[in-house]
Parts: C-alpha cells; sequence; structure tokens
C-alpha cells in the first residue's frame, strides 16, 4: 500500500514500535518493573463460515470439528472463537463491560458508551454496470431494492457500482437506514448501457416466461433510464478493425475494470479484522480472458493481473460472492463461459457463487445470513517459516454435510503484501470502507498529543490496554501474552495514508502480576504525521482468544 512516508520515517516508526519497552516511561523507585513487550510470531487467522447443503448456517461446531493444513501440512489451531449467532468462544472469559468514567482533554477509549444498537455485521454490495445489458442491470438494481426488505435491522449495507468511464463509484457508505438505500438504488442512472442482442429460442428463462435476458423486467427497464447509448468504441483501437476484434478488446476492457474495483476493496478492506463479504453482481467475462492464452488481440496479459489480486483478496480476507444478473439460465454455460469466471473468481476468494436463480433478493440474504456466524480459527508463524510465499490453506470439517467458505490462502512475508495498485485506474475508492464503530473486544485506552511541524507535524501516543480483556499463559516464573496491533492514518476521504502492523509479546513475572491486573500494560509512542490526516486507527487483537478492540481518534 502506498504510503506518503519516506524511508527514514517508516524506520523510526517501526522502531517506534518494535522498541516499545525501551520507549516506556522508566518505574517509580522500588516498583516492580512492567510488562517487558517485542515482536513476535505472525498469527495466521482464517475466518470460516459453515453452512448446510441448504445454505443455512451452521453455528454449533467445535474446535475439534476442524483441521487446518498449510501447504499440505498439518497446524495445530492455537486460536478458535465464534462470533455472531450463538457466541461461544474457547477464551476462559468474555470481554469486560465498557467502563463509564470520563476522560480528560486529548484522551479517548473505546471502552465508554459507543452508539446505540451498534450494528452486528456489514455487507458490501457491487452492481457491476460494465459486464452487464440495460435488461440485466435494471433487474439487478431492482433485486437490490428488494434485499433490502429481507435483511436483519442491524445489517449494515455499503453499495458501490463499477460504472463505465468511472470505475468503482460509492453510491452509499455503510448504513442501516434501508429508505436511504432504496432511495440511492432508484436515483442512479448509469452511462452507455446497451441492451442485449436477441437470443436464441429458450435461451433463458426469468419470472416463468421463456424469452432472453431480462424478460420480465419491462418496467424496470422504463424506470432505469441511461444518460448514454451504446457501449463506446473502446479506446485506441485501430480504424476497420472486425466486430470481433471490437468485441474482444471491450471484454478485456471490462475484466480489468472488474479486476481494479476488486483490488481496490482487497487495499482498503485488509485494515478491517475478520472476514469480509462482498456481493458482486454481475454478468462477468469470458473465462479465457482468465486464462494463459486468451484469444484475439490484444495479448491475454489478465492472467497474472487477475492472479495478483485474488492473491490481495485472500491475504485481506475479503470474501467475493458472484450473484449473475441474468436470472435463471437454461441449459449450458451461455455467453463464452462467465459462469465459469464468477465461479473461479468465488472459489478462490473463499466466496459463493449464486446463478440459474431469478431471486437475487433471496439469494443475496441467504449468503448473509450464513457469514453473520463465523469460526475464527489461527495458528502461529514462527519467523524462520516467513519465506515471502503465498502459502494456500485448507480447512475441512469432520461433520458430514457441511460446506465451508474461508479465504483460500496468505502471504508468509514480513510484513503483509497486496498486489500493487494499478495507478492508471479511474476507479479508486471514492471514502473509506473501514468501520466507523470502535471494537471493543480488547480495551483499548490512548492519550494523543498532535504537534504540527514540516511536513505534517508528528503525534505522540500513550497506548494503554485493559488486563481484563488481554489473555495470559502460564509458564515458569509468570505468564506471557500476545497481541496484534495496527496503526493506520487517514485523510478526510478515509484514504489511508499510512499503515504500520505488528505483533508483541509481552511478560509478566510474579512480583509485577499485581501492577499488570490493576493498570493493563502501557507504553508511548511517537509517530510522524502524515500530510493531510484527519484520524488515526488503532486495532488490536488478542492473539489467544481472537478478540478485537479499535479505536478511532480524530485529529484537529
Amino acid at each position: 500500500m502506498k504510503s506518503t512516508l519516506s524511508s527514514a520515517q517508516w524506520a523510526a516508526l517501526f522502531a517506534a514500535f518494535s522498541a516499545a519497552s525501551a520507549l516506556a516511561d522508566p518505574p517509580p523507585a522500588n516498583d516492580p518493573p512492567g510488562p517487558t513487550l517485542h515482536a513476535e510470531t505472525r498469527v495466521v487467522q482464517i475466518d470460516v463460515v459453515a453452512a448446510d447443503s441448504g445454505g443455512r448456517p451452521v453455528v454449533d461446531l467445535t474446535k475439534a470439528d476442524f483441521t487446518v493444513a498449510d501447504e499440505g501440512k498439518h497446524r495445530a489451531i492455537d486460536i478458535f472463537s465464534i462470533n455472531g449467532g450463538a457466541v461461544r468462544s474457547s477464551a476462559a472469559a468474555p470481554p469486560a463491560a465498557p467502563m463509564t468514567r470520563e476522560l480528560p482533554p486529548n484522551m479517548f477509549s473505546n471502552r465508554n458508551p459507543g452508539p446505540p444498537n451498534v450494528p452486528a455485521h456489514s455487507t458490501v454490495i457491487v452492481l457491476d454496470q460494465v459486464n452487464a445489458f440495460l435488461e440485466d442491470a435494471a433487474y439487478a438494481r431492482d433485486q437490490a431494492m428488494s434485499l433490502m426488505k429481507k435483511l436483519p435491522p442491524d445489517e449494515r449495507i455499503a453499495l458501490y457500482v463499477i460504472a463505465r468511464k468511472e470505475g468503482l463509484a460509492l453510491l452509499q457508505d455503510y448504513t442501516t437506514d434501508r429508505a436511504l438505500l432504496t432511495r440511492s438504488l432508484k436515483n442512479y442512472a448509469p452511462r452507455g448501457l446497451s441492451p442485449s442482442p436477441p437470443p436464441p429460442p429458450t435461451t433463458a428463462i426469468r419470472d416463468g416466461q421463456n424469452a432472453g435476458p431480462g424478460a420480465g423486467t419491462a418496467a424496470a427497464v422504463a424506470a432505469f433510464s441511461t444518460a448514454g447509448g451504446d457501449q463506446p468504441r473502446p479506446p485506441g483501437l485501430p480504424p476497420g478493425r472486425t466486430g470481433l476484434e471490437e468485441k474482444l478488446v471491450a471484454w478485456y476492457e471490462n475484466s480489468r475494470s472488474a479486476r481494479l474495483s476488486l483490488q481496490a476493496f482487497a487495499e482498503q478492506l485488509a485494515l478491517v479484522p475478520g472476514r469480509k463479504s462482498v456481493y458482486w453482481v454481475t454478468q462477468a467475462f469470458p473465462s479465457w480472458v482468465m486464462k494463459e492464452k486468451g484469444m484475439g488481440s490484444p495479448p491475454a496479459m489478465e492472467k497474472p493481473a487477475w492472479d495478483k489480486t485474488i492473491t490481495a483478496l485472500n491475504e485481506a480476507n475479503v470474501a467475493v460472492n458472484t450473484v449473475d444478473s441474468r436470472g435463471n439460465f437454461r441449459g449450458g454455460n451461455p455467453n463464452g463461459g462467465t459462469l465459469d469466471t464468477m465461479q473461479e473468481v468465488a472459489d478462490r476468494t473463499g466466496g459463493k457463487a449464486y446463478f440459474r436463480r431469478n431471486d437475487l433478493d433471496a439469494a443475496m440474504a441467504e449468503g448473509i445470513e450464513a457469514s453473520r456466524t463465523t469460526y475464527t480459527l489461527g495458528f502461529y508463524l514462527a519467523d524462520n517459516e516467513r519465506d515471502d510465499k503465498f502459502h494456500v490453506l485448507k480447512v475441512q470439517c469432520d461433520r458430514p454435510g457441511v460446506h465451508l467458505f474461508y479465504r483460500q490462502g496468505y502471504y508468509a512475508g514480513n510484513a503483509g503484501a497486496l498486489a500493487p495498485h494499478d495507478k492508471t485506474s479511474t476507479g479508486d475508492l471514492e471514502s473509506s470502507l473501514l468501520s466507523q464503530v470502535n471494537s471493543t473486544g480488547v480495551g483499548i485506552t490512548a492519550r494523543l498529543d498532535a504537534t504540527s511541524g514540516a511536513p505534517g507535524g508528528k503525534v505522540d501516543i500513550r497506548l494503554n490496554l485493559d488486563p481484563a480483556t488481554l489473555s495470559l499463559r502460564e509458564r515458569p516464573g509468570g505468564w506471557t501474552g500476545k497481541i496484534e496491533e495496527t496503526l493506520v492514518e487517514q485523510n478526510a476521504s478515509g484514504n489511508t495514508l499510512s499503515k504500520l502492523s505488528d505483533v508483541k509479546e509481552f511478560e509478566i513475572t510474579t512480583a509485577n502480576r499485581a501492577k499488570f491486573d490493576s493498570q493493563g500494560i502501557a507504553w508511548p509512542l511517537s509517530i510522524p504525521l502524515a500530510p493531510g490526516a484527519t484520524k488515526i486507527t488503532l486495532v488490536v487483537r488478542d492473539s489467544e482468544t481472537g478478540h478485537v478492540g479499535s479505536l478511532i481518534v480524530p485529529l484537529k
């Protein structure tokens, strides 16, 4: 991920995290020293959705029901928890209740009461209006509006479209306001959509009628105004190129538009803990576009690019669920293998493909309901196992009839790696996809003091973690604990300016246990303030329990 910080600034920032114990305030005389922190191993987390053959969530699995293989090597499940649904966990105790004390100036905490009715789950819906015909886009839009009536009231939804000549565009940021979401869908007018060509007899069936794609949606099409006409001629196409060659170029361009949009989700959602669900409502593109050797001209360069994007989605723990916007097709694989494309993207990111269904709203509601309960499995990756390669994961369940959906791998590097964002794209995100609600699984209190300067000044942070929300493992002479932390600076548009992630292990002796129980662990940081930063997000995860705490701090 691109950062505005120089190499020297990054080195100083990493040193501030890794040498936290050296930066700690000196303890008073005769006072036992506090816990020691140091960077150590990485935790590989796998968030799994389990469903039965009917698509219904399975919520009563235990740690013993799962096995995990990493590049074929068996991994012990060191972390296990259930999130959402009938929540249970292997943790000894649930997180403590939030504190209610008033904080002094420049102090912030996620342990104070948060907003009422905090949403339990979030979903992104992406309407693809590049890989689509007019009738199908209208049908998909109507089905998305119908979906709003089928979701739990606390489900947060963000709406995006992949628009021609615009790339990924935000319709509505995360909200539970169904009227606002419906209005945003209704008011959007796409550009440059073509009506579908006349199909062969009985090519498709929708709403019980034998007709082409879009049958039964005449009213929807009439209400779905467009600002443009036929699809534009692909840029740079030499004069005199045949219609087939034009179509080949258009397919490559449409594939690229979808890929860059999903790449943007991978880059932004990588900062959000847990499994993230994206529903890509699309007609997709022929499967040969993603193969090593494509058709026609230009040469097939999309496979390596798609491989990088799929890796980025897996590393960011983003599941792409694909939904065919054409409804219930009969017979084989229509339109040159586009269903194969949808199946491949879903399979490789741990999502599910929905096709040959007229009830797109019910299909998405089914998937969202299943994903509201996730199992978190985790194992420790030692330093000498970081080989800078992508590792394929395989998770199995011993219970018959249970289908698992999870990310297919992770990058075993010294730092999180995403495929580089293509700066030629016009589809950059227009707002942040990060959660706007603090998580309270790990209690965080922080004092922040920002100092202006060139180029952006600095911010001094005094971080404290609530001991009641941290787990300990007993060892000879004391206890140890382990946390993962991420610090992100963002601007007013929600774009990430800088990011740092680290893992720390802390050690507690018998002599300083009482101090830990009463004060938790605390350490100071002093980091460069990226120019234009308006808020800092701190995310801390307890490696043993999987509990996550986050704290969003606005910068004045």
